[in-house]
């Protein structure tokens, strides 16, 4: 991580294309916030004994499950919350959220959560299947192939006992592949030149290019602060013409994660930045030793934000705290000695 910081904070420097206390050192902090909240969950909230209180957060999962479920399909019948759009024929549940994206995300934090105390309640799966309905209902691709993964994820590691690796997702490939061409095909395929996403990527191998070694520096590309303070590489590179990426309607600007890590950070800060999420799965790996079902837990959880991370700002979303602080907690009650 300070391999990938010290690319972005020279690009900041060198280049100058945002105010650096303005703009670039809270940009700075939101690309970071999800490392310092797993150092924050193990180190304040290193007390929480998951045995302990499995029953209190049972307690309060089921609760939280019933009402998204029930006004979900509460939602679908009478239309209480505006859709957010149309896909398949069907209304998008958000509920009262701003984005279907957020309702999903807090559905998979539930699942995620029941994996670790599944061994100490019962109906767990009952749940896990009430979540699973709720997120369907937002008829996001992510959320169709988080629940997937979930479920591979909790069968080849309880089940067939194997390790998490790269080759034992390879029977879920041809499952995520079908779900989500209809996305590529619609974003990179049929709206081409006029899709903000597919343009942010592309952009964004031209931006490492052009500003090589470093990037363009933090609050410059693809972040929050480089939409409300907008950035001039939107002009510079042709973008502010795009729907959804003008100065004035920048609602698809933080649509994607890695194109942000690559033009803010460049080449070196992106591989900087997958060695850090390398190193962070080593870490959860020795969870492993400890205890199955927080390893599922974590594994789940490492899923959702790379899944994720395919369409939003992931690991700097606000949604990728929650996450971070429970990683955090399932590392240090693995570290426990009286589990």
């Amino acid at each position: 991580m300070l391999g990938f910081l010290l690319c972005s904070l020279l690009g900041s420097i060198v280049f100058n294309y945002q105010p650096f206390l303005k703009v670039a050192l809270p940009d700075m902090l939101l690309c970071t916030k999800f490392w310092l909240c797993i150092y924050t969950g193990r180190a304040v909230i290193n007390n929480l004994n998951i045995r302990r209180y499995a029953g209190n957060l049972y307690f309060h999962i089921r609760i939280v499950t019933w009402f998204y479920f029930l006004l979900s399909i509460i939602n679908l019948a009478t239309g209480i919350f505006p859709f957010f759009d149309y896909r398949y024929g069907l209304g998008s549940n958000s509920l009262f959220y701003s984005h279907p994206t957020v309702l999903a995300g807090c559905c998979s934090l539930l699942m995620v959560m029941l994996f670790a105390i599944r061994p100490y309640i019962k109906g767990w799966a009952f749940y896990f299947a009430l979540l699973s309905v709720t997120m369907f209902t937002t008829l996001r691709t992510k959320a169709i192939a988080d629940t997937l993964v979930f479920i591979l994820v909790y069968y080849l590691i309880k089940k067939k006992k194997q390790k998490f690796t790269l080759k034992s997702l390879l029977p879920l490939v041809p499952a995520v592949a079908l779900i989500g061409w209809s996305q590529v095909e619609f974003y990179f395929i049929r709206l081409g030149e006029k899709s903000a996403r597919a343009q942010l990527l592309i952009k964004s191998i031209q931006i490492a290019r052009d500003h090589f070694p470093l990037g363009a520096g933090f609050g410059t590309y693809g972040s929050h602060y480089s939409a409300i303070y907008y950035s001039p590489l939107y002009y510079k590179y042709g973008l502010s013409a795009i729907y959804g990426l003008s100065e004035k309607m920048y609602s698809f600007i933080c649509d994607s994660f890695w194109p942000m890590i690559l033009g803010q950070a460049g080449f070196f800060g992106m591989v900087f930045y997958c060695l850090a999420l390398v190193k962070l799965l080593q870490r959860l790996k020795r969870i492993r030793d400890k205890n199955l079902d927080l390893f599922i837990s974590a594994m789940a959880a490492m899923s959702y934000l790379l899944i994720d991370s395919a369409a939003s700002t992931a690991f700097a979303h606000p949604l990728s705290m929650p996450f971070a602080l429970w990683l955090g907690i399932l590392t240090a009650e693995a570290g426990r000695t009286d589990m």
